[in-house]
């Protein structure tokens, strides 16, 4: 259940902007929203240069975006798409299960600049703070592009 947001008790909270109404903004992978062109040109163009394999295919850029479009137009939550479960784990370690694909489209709403209303997320700071560093790391792009 979801009714409430205390003591690692969830609800639900929507994203700023439908999801599905992003597909058209994954693109071709050239650039990310949430990630600046100096941490993340470099990903792209390492990348496309010499993509990693999965199970003996190719990974291209295209195939990850071709995910991430899917991903849009679904509703790995069964909540309508819109709206996604929000914990509050406060100060006290909790856990939470999730399945990968649950994982992978929060992960891809985030990473085309989504944000859930009213709350901040962990991933989308991360990606403020690792993006801007100086000098800009960019291992955390690829671990993110490898989750997809």
């Amino acid at each position: 259940s979801f009714a409430g947001n205390c003591n690692g008790q969830g609800s639900l909270v929507a994203w700023t902007v439908a999801p599905s109404s992003l597909i058209s903004q994954v693109g071709d992978l050239s650039s990310l929203p949430t990630v600046l062109p100096s941490t993340y040109d470099g990903v792209a163009t390492a990348w496309t240069t010499n993509p990693p394999t999965f199970r003996g295919k190719t990974v291209t850029l295209d195939v990850i975006a071709d995910f991430m479009r899917t991903l849009l137009a679904e509703d790995p939550f069964g909540t309508g798409a819109s709206t996604v479960p929000w914990i509050d784990f406060g100060p006290m370690s909790t856990t939470v299960a999730i399945t990968q694909r649950q994982l992978a489209f929060i992960v891809t709403n985030v990473l085309v600049g989504n944000t859930l209303v009213g709350v901040q997320n962990g991933l989308s700071a991360a990606l403020s703070r690792c993006s801007t560093n100086n000098p800009p790391t960019d291992t955390f792009v690829y671990s993110l592009l490898s989750l997809l």
